[in-house]
């Protein structure tokens, strides 16, 4: 993300992300974090209303505090007058909507591997993947035909079943090839 000067603040002024990101999905904290990720810069995300209160402690000037404002951009503050020269910032976080983080993740000619959406990772909470599985699986399986095996009489009824429908029943290209 690019930084560009914003409006003036008691400590200093705000950096305001070029680009609005995408809505964080509540009670996840994001991490931000410069390009460089082994650089001497410390990032710290802050909420929105703590965001007014930071950059005053004297044994913490040298950290880089990042809130979401209102209008979905990122606002940057410090009293490390270096932070002024950040260009491009870096952010992982779950987001609320996946195909808008996916098209920011895209640089402008497109060679970001994350740009096909389909070939993305998609975290998902740990709760929710017996729900995800359970929605496949119905919409994958919901027209196909599953008899029941009612008798408990050692025999497997349902082979003897799939035998006499794959014997009796053919498809119609079947029947075409062989003249009926």
């Amino acid at each position: 993300m690019e930084a560009i000067p914003g409006f003036p603040c008691e400590g200093g002024y705000y950096l305001r992300s070029t680009e609005a990101i995408p809505k964080i999905l509540e009670g996840t904290v994001p991490r931000v974090y410069p390009v460089d990720f082994y650089g001497n810069v410390n990032i710290s995300y802050v909420s929105r209303e703590r965001m007014r209160f930071v950059g005053t402690n004297r044994f913490l000037k040298n950290i880089i505090y990042v809130s979401t404002g209102p209008d979905l951009h990122l606002y940057i503050k410090a009293d490390n007058p270096q932070f002024q020269y950040l260009k491009h910032l870096k952010m992982n976080a779950i987001f609320e909507d996946f195909d808008e983080a996916a098209h920011l993740l895209c640089d402008a000619e497109g060679n970001s591997e994350a740009c096909d959406p389909l070939e993305a990772e998609f975290p998902i909470r740990d709760y929710l993947v017996p729900t995800l599985i359970e929605m496949c699986v119905k919409e994958l399986t919901g027209i196909v035909y599953r008899p029941s095996d009612r008798e408990n009489n050692a025999n497997d009824d349902l082979s003897d079943l799939a035998a006499f429908l794959r014997r009796n029943v053919k498809s119609g290209l079947q029947q075409q090839i062989e003249g009926q």
